[in-house]
């Protein structure tokens, strides 16, 4: 009867240990700038750029960070914080989720149109998507100066997980969201895939078997 419970309990151990750990490049729509272009965000038009991603079938994913990579003008300050957006369907428009957190730079090597370009990672989401299609966003709400351009955000070929549909951008008090074109926009999603239902099952066996072992050796 030990034997079969120590073998339960490393069964159990391997399963667990195959579950996600860290937080992983879940969606990959290619960081880097494809010279392509880029498109204005925020600015004196307050324009918001989306880009969609899909959450495949199965328990959903759990979305702890974003990486965008932005093209930021010289007399532009960001304000140290990022509004990261989500929204839901095979169309932008419903938002699901929002938040405003600070944000970490690092300078990515690109320049273009009086402009330099960053890495810009939002941390700290602790988001869950079930499977479906999601829009995501990035604006600066505390940025100020820069006029109409104060920053765009970089185009890119959307591989390997992308494109499915082009970014498309909206106005406050225009009607809808117009694609851009045939061009999506460059971003990752970080996160972990939701464990599924069966490890939770396989730890409370765990603590099971593991408590029954204890007891047989304080009888023993």
């Amino acid at each position: 009867m030990m034997k079969n419970t120590a073998t339960l309990s490393a069964t159990l151990l391997g399963i667990l240990a195959a579950a996600p750990a860290g937080a992983a490049v879940l969606w990959d729509n290619n960081i880097e700038w494809d010279r392509g272009g880029a498109i204005l965000i925020g600015g004196e038009r307050r324009q918001r750029v989306v880009d969609d991603f899909v959450v495949p079938d199965g328990p959903g994913w759990r979305i702890e960070s974003a990486r965008f990579h932005l093209l930021i003008f010289p007399e532009y300050d960001d304000g140290g914080v990022s509004e990261i957006y989500f929204h839901s369907g095979d169309a932008p428009g419903n938002q699901v989720f929002s938040a405003v957190l600070p944000h970490e730079r690092v300078l990515s090597g690109t320049n273009w149109s009086r402009g330099t370009g960053y890495y810009y990672s939002v941390s700290g989401l602790d988001l869950v998507l079930e499977p479906g299609v999601y829009w995501v966003g990035v604006l600066h709400p505390l940025g100020q100066g820069g006029g109409s351009a104060p920053t765009a955000w970089y185009s890119s070929d959307g591989l390997p997980d992308g494109p499915r549909r082009p970014a498309h951008w909206s106005r406050p008090g225009e009607e809808g969201w117009l694609p851009w074109n045939d061009w999506t926009v460059a971003f990752e999603i970080h996160g972990e895939v939701v464990p599924e239902p069966a490890t939770s099952a396989a730890l409370v066996a765990l603590s099971a078997a593991m408590a029954l072992t204890c007891r047989r050796r304080r009888r023993s």
